[in-house]
């Protein structure tokens, strides 16, 4: 319960231990306890000078005063004495009450003492309702009066008309005093339930609220506080000095004449300790609380601690100092004006300049050549009109002369009314004068490059342009790449756009594309992720392959018309191979015929010119088997079957054939053979390349020259060589050997005759079976062939 003044300066100083209602309600106690002693003896002494023959008994209103000053020592006694003191004096209003009702029924209720009793009893019933918990107290105490009175006056046969008033005046007087109690009961339960909301409300806040006064120090104060300061309760803080709460006293005085002069105080930064000389950093915003007389009653507050904040910002302003880049703070202010609050001290290493706050910003704009200064100011303050990040790349000249590329970003925080931009400005000089390296680069390549995001063109070169049908690249800035496809691509399309923003690379593509001039052309493209003013986009390389696209269906056209030419050759020499086959067979046969019969001992033309058509027809038959066999092996009619045969045997029997030819040119031929070598080749194919190679180092060999036939086993290889001691050939001349109808001596003057089939025919059969053929040549000193055939296991 509170009172509208403090009673505890009528009496000794306030007791411990209770709380500021209790507190109160106890002083007011012991003053109504004086005043009741006081008056008690006061208006019976009255009485007594007045009404000489009143009855009034000096020793029951000696008796009754005596019980005044014993229940008054008896609040002094600490925590039972003061709840029993409670109970008696509610115990004690009755007792006064029904004592006076007793004197002034003794004295038949004259006018004088009706008038008393009236006035003490509506006193009493204001003191009564004024220390009450509920009406129920009230309404008793009232009538109990009431009751009292009547049967005193009925016993005391008071005047009737005396009587009848003074019930009317006290019944009147307890309705009336009963009704205003009501109020201020409904009054009083509705400030409790708003002082316990409000209660609730700070003992939950996680900031600390107090209130002081002027006179008293801190009256009120949560638990958090408390906590904040390190007090185990709140009480301890109500107990303590509030200047010795404050690390610097001072401030305690500067906050208050500041919320005496302003009215209000707002997140003040200061320092306050708890009771061991713990610190704490708090934020401290507090209002003044005046009377209606203007007077200052006292001072609501509230403290936030930002001790960790402020140890976390002196860890971000020392990391602020270490980042290569300028690390900055701003606050917006009313006109346009902009405060700088921090600037980091890698700006003088960066830009030159001093890192003091005062005339930063000036200082900084002075190095910003123009139209970028403007447009610098202008970006800022559309940022700061919208509440918006800025973000702007900024041109800058230091004092020494040196041309930097600045990036600046910043985000807003609002604090209060003040708007706060906190940012960093990188050099980005290296990144800006690669991009200009880049866009010469790429405005120079003769492929055309296109920048896409959000599926429309960002950029474009010249080549881009010629390509896409443009008169200028700025053509294609905004147009989606789709429009330019042809519609058979456009799920294509977007399955490669897809791709890229997930990051992948676009394998090349040809395609159709249909240009700003209406042009239908043929376009190679691949695409690569980049970032590009930072968005997700694709840098796709492009190519005109048009002519290329004609020029390869053109050779595709010639080359299907070579193949029917060269299918049509070959069959054309296969039939006439045959043909011709056929007579010359006879003619060899005649020729035979005629030389057995003329005999070896026979001279003259005949037999000579025998020779001569068995020699040339041989020659004959051989070019045509190599021409038969070529054109066979281009047509793809030569089938060889591949089987296990003994390489080593096949060489000897091929080689025994030869033997005569090589004797009779006086060659020296010799065959080697290891332990049979089994080979997979075909029958006929291992025979065509036998004979090739055999009968070429002897035509190739001259008298004295040595011929080696070998065979062995290589690893997974079934090997045959044919060396030979005989002319060799320029080694440049490898490369053509295997040509067809190409020879180391070619012209009408060659020294050797042939066809030039044989190693061509060679090659390609080897190269049917698997294998492969390998030379060693010198001119002057021979040749040597090596066949390496897939080596067979022994069937």
């Amino acid at each position: 319960m509170s009172f509208p003044f403090e009673f505890s300066a009528l009496l000794p100083p306030r007791d411990h231990g209770f709380s500021g209602d209790e507190s109160s309600g106890l002083q007011f106690q012991r003053l109504l306890t004086l005043v009741g002693m006081i008056g008690l003896l006061g208006l019976g002494a009255v009485h007594k000078a007045f009404n000489p023959g009143a009855t009034d008994p000096v020793w029951a209103r000696l008796a009754a005063a005596s019980l005044f000053p014993a229940l008054l020592i008896l609040s002094y006694a600490q925590g039972w004495g003061y709840r029993t003191y409670v109970r008696v004096f509610r115990q004690l209003l009755y007792v006064g009450l029904t004592w006076l009702i007793a004197i002034v029924s003794l004295n038949e209720m004259r006018p004088a003492y009706a008038l008393d009793l009236l006035l003490v009893y509506s006193s009493l019933v204001l003191v009564v309702g004024l220390g009450a918990k509920s009406m129920r107290s009230v309404l008793g105490f009232a009538g109990y009066g009431v009751i009292l009175t009547a049967l005193g006056g009925l016993w005391a046969g008071a005047d009737s008309s005396i009587f009848a008033g003074l019930l009317g005046c006290m019944m009147t007087a307890a309705v009336v005093e009963t009704v205003i109690i009501w109020r201020v009961f409904v009054i009083r339960k509705r400030l409790e339930r708003r002082g316990r909301r409000l209660q609730v409300i700070t003992d939950n806040l996680s900031e600390g609220v107090y209130r002081s006064t002027p006179e008293e120090g801190v009256v009120y104060a949560n638990q958090a506080f408390a906590d904040m300061l390190g007090f185990g309760s709140v009480d301890e803080v109500l107990e303590c000095d509030p200047s010795s709460l404050y690390v610097d006293p001072s401030v305690r005085r500067r906050l208050r004449t500041q919320a005496r002069q302003e009215g209000a105080f707002e997140d003040i930064e200061v320092k306050m300790q708890g009771p061991d000389g713990s610190e704490l950093i708090g934020l401290m915003s507090g209002t003044v609380v005046r009377g209606s007389d203007g007077a200052v009653k006292g001072y609501d507050g509230s403290l936030v601690d930002i001790t960790e904040r402020k140890k976390i910002e002196n860890r971000l302003r020392g990391l602020a100092h270490s980042i290569p880049g300028v690390v900055f703070q701003f606050a917006a202010l009313a006109g346009g004006e902009y405060e700088m609050r921090f600037v980091s001290e890698s700006t003088e290493a960066l830009l030159g300049i001093s890192p003091g706050l005062e005339h930063f910003w000036d200082r900084f704009l002075h190095h910003v050549p123009d139209p970028h200064r403007a447009l610098l100011q202008t970006s800022i303050r559309e940022a700061v009109d919208g509440g918006a990040p800025w973000k702007q790349e900024i041109p800058f000249q230091t004092s020494s002369g040196e041309h930097l590329w600045l990036l600046g970003t910043a985000t807003p925080e609002q604090q209060g009314d003040t708007l706060l931009y906190t940012g960093v400005m990188l050099d980005i000089t290296e990144r800006k004068e690669g991009e200009e390296r880049w866009s010469a680069l790429v405005e120079s390549h003769p492929s055309g490059v296109l920048i896409t995001a959000n599926r429309e063109y960002r950029y474009a070169n010249e080549a881009a342009a010629d390509i896409l049908g443009a008169e200028h690249p700025d053509e294609l800035i905004g147009r989606p790449p789709a429009n330019l496809m042809v519609s058979d691509d456009d799920d294509t399309v977007e399955q490669r756009w897809d791709r890229v923003m997930r990051g992948e690379a676009t394998e090349p593509w040809e395609h159709d594309i249909v240009g700003l001039d209406g042009d239908r052309r043929t376009v190679r493209s691949q695409s690569v992720p980049i970032t590009y003013d930072g968005e997700r986009a694709a840098q796709t390389v492009l190519q005109d392959i048009t002519e290329r696209k004609r020029r390869e269906a053109r050779l595709r056209q010639a080359k299907r018309e070579a193949e029917q030419a060269n299918r049509a050759k070959s069959a054309f020499l296969a039939n006439m191979s045959h043909e011709i086959r056929t007579p010359l067979t006879s003619i060899l046969g005649f020729a035979e015929a005629i030389g057995e019969e003329v005999g070896e001992k026979e001279t003259g033309t005949v037999p000579r010119f025998a020779h001569l058509i068995q020699k040339s027809g041989k020659n004959l038959l051989d070019t045509l088997d190599a021409v038969l066999n070529l054109s066979r092996l281009e047509a793809g009619e030569m089938e060889l079957s591949l089987k296990s045969l003994p390489l080593a045997e096949r060489a000897r029997e091929v080689a025994e054939v030869h033997r005569p030819e090589a004797e009779s040119a006086g060659i020296d031929f010799h065959v080697q053979t290891d332990d049979e070598v089994f080979a997979a080749a075909d029958e006929g194919g291992l025979t065509i390349i036998l004979r090739n190679l055999i009968s070429n180092a002897i035509k190739y060999s001259e008298s004295g020259d040595t011929v080696w036939v070998r065979t062995r086993s290589s690893e997974s290889e079934a090997v045959l060589e044919v060396e030979d001691t005989g002319i060799g050939m320029d080694p440049d001349q490898v490369p053509e050997l295997f040509e067809p109808f190409r020879q180391a001596s070619e012209g009408p003057d060659r020294e050797y005759q042939g066809t030039g089939l044989g190693l061509a025919v060679t090659r390609r059969v080897a190269r049917e079976m698997e294998g492969r053929v390998e030379v060693d040549t010198e001119k002057g000193e021979g040749s040597r062939f090596t066949v390496r055939l897939p080596v067979a296991s022994e069937t």
